[in-house]
């Protein structure tokens, strides 16, 4: 029976899991901020509003 070895055990790199990590945060903020509260408005909610209004009003 053969084995399997892995060529390569170290973990990932420093860039790779701060860019990993941000990316979780990033998407975080952004469901909150979007999504929960309602504090900044969806692209949907920006394009009725300029076909109400008119555009740049």
């Amino acid at each position: 029976m053969m084995a399997f070895y892995e060529l390569d055990n170290s973990p990932s790199p420093p860039w790779w899991t701060g860019l990993f990590v941000g990316s979780i945060l990033f998407a975080i903020v952004y469901l909150i901020f979007y999504h929960v509260s309602d504090t900044l408005p969806l692209a949907t909610e920006i394009q009725e509003y300029e076909t109400i209004s008119g555009p740049g009003r």
